[in-house]
């Protein structure tokens, strides 16, 4: 219901990014704004966050917005709870993954979302809303296995960016730079699942059957350190447990009880 009324958003911009994207589904999409530095540990239950209907209208652009790729259950960013994927993000674009690697395989984003002066978020929207989170890690590791996304992401409830806020991490300074869109191509084609699945070189029909894949060649580009909004399966399961307490004193090292 709240996806057809007139919802006042202190940034319009996150509204229109979430409708783009996710249509009616967009309240049911996780997210949350963290204070300062993401990776702090007196920031820990800022990660909770909750359903975008309940939270995203009243985000101010003074912290990091994130939102799940994916529409959860209840407003928790867990495997368990994934409900489906309609888009696919590239994360690190211009830093750790070439620019021309990405058109090649996958064309032009819909939204381009820029996380620091260098590096940004390539965000495609899907045909078809993929349902089984094996057949979207499938797709995301594929795509790892050809340097065309971070390794640490592929998990189908990550955390991404906003088009709005901060990027309050250490390592940029203060004041942080502002997070924001360079792109948003509301004629780009959605992607076909197959066509995806053959630029990808993958078996359409074998990709859809989550109880047989087969193993994936091992990428050679090397994954980051911990980081809370991109945790691995290990991570993820510690974060759901509250046992992680937050950055530790070293730089990639996270707390946990």
């Amino acid at each position: 219901l709240m996806a057809s009324q007139n919802v006042d958003f202190r940034l319009p911009i996150v509204h229109k990014f979430l409708m783009d994207l996710f249509g009616a589904d967009w309240p049911d999409v996780w997210v949350t704004a963290v204070p300062g530095d993401p990776n702090d540990r007196a920031n820990v239950s800022c990660w909770r966050g909750g359903r975008a209907g309940d939270l995203a209208p009243g985000f101010d652009d003074t912290e990091n917005l994130y939102y799940s790729v994916s529409v959860v259950k209840s407003g928790r960013r867990i495997a368990a709870d994934f409900v489906r994927a309609p888009i696919i993000v590239i994360d690190d674009v211009g830093t750790k993954v070439q620019v021309t690697d990405v058109q090649k395989v996958l064309g032009l984003p819909r939204w381009i979302v820029q996380t620091s002066q260098q590096s940004e978020q390539w965000v495609y929207r899907l045909g078809t809303p993929i349902e089984d989170p094996r057949i979207f890690e499938r797709i995301m590791k594929a795509l790892a296995a050809k340097g065309l996304t971070d390794p640490g992401t592929i998990d189908a409830v990550r955390a991404m960016r906003l088009p709005a806020g901060i990027n309050g991490k250490a390592k940029y300074g203060s004041p942080s730079p502002k997070v924001t869109h360079t792109l948003f191509d509301k004629t780009r084609p959605d992607l076909d699942f197959v066509d995806l699945c053959f630029a990808l070189g993958l078996d359409p029909i074998e990709t859809l059957d989550p109880d047989s894949h087969p193993s994936l060649p091992s990428s050679s580009k090397v994954g980051g350190t911990a980081d809370l909004a991109k945790p691995d399966t290990i991570l993820r399961a510690l974060m759901d447990l509250g046992r992680v307490l937050g950055a530790g004193s070293e730089v990639g090292v996270l707390d946990i009880e």
